[in-house]
């Protein structure tokens, strides 16, 4: 093999290199995760749980099982509002909610199962989350949407908003 050849060989595999790396580093830039831990109410980790994430505003459920460790991991989900909801056997069903997951950002839950007491009726435990600072923003910018819908607008589409119906 020639010098010029090797530089040349050399140069190609560093250009697939760089194109290779940028294409990996945009996929990840466009999501988020979702991860956590399942134990019981003692602490010791619940393996084999079913972890369910829901997408609120387009209700596509994406599903997980926790490891021999009670980790899940959901590496690659689209911005958005989630609800994760984890059940098994034996326990309550637990769900968290109001999860707003943005691109680039991973979410750490650590979820507690309840043992289940024996002739109960099946009940959830529900948590959600609210960030102190995001529910001032909202309350301050809200308008309400009976407004929005009567504004004038340049662009109708039979008859109707281009909002559609909110």
């Amino acid at each position: 093999m020639t010098a010029f050849t090797r530089k040349l060989s050399f140069l190609v595999i560093l250009i697939l290199g760089i194109d290779f790396a940028t294409v990996h580093g945009q996929v990840q830039a466009t999501n988020g995760s979702i991860r956590g831990d399942v134990v019981d109410a003692s602490g010791a980790v619940v393996p084999d749980t079913s972890v369910e994430a829901t997408e609120i505003d387009i209700g596509i459920v994406h599903l997980a099982v926790t490891d021999g460790y009670g980790h899940f991991d959901f590496p690659s989900l689209p911005p958005g509002r989630y609800v994760v909801k984890i059940s098994k056997t034996g326990f309550t069903t637990t769900v968290q909610e109001n999860l707003n997951l943005t691109v680039g950002r991973t979410i750490s839950l650590k979820l507690i199962l309840q043992v289940e007491r024996r002739g109960a009726v099946p009940s959830h435990s529900i948590f959600r989350m609210h960030p102190p600072s995001q529910a001032r923003r909202f309350n301050r910018l809200a308008t309400p949407i009976s407004v929005i819908m009567n504004l004038p607008s340049t662009r109708r589409i039979h008859g109707r908003s281009s909002l559609g119906s909110l």
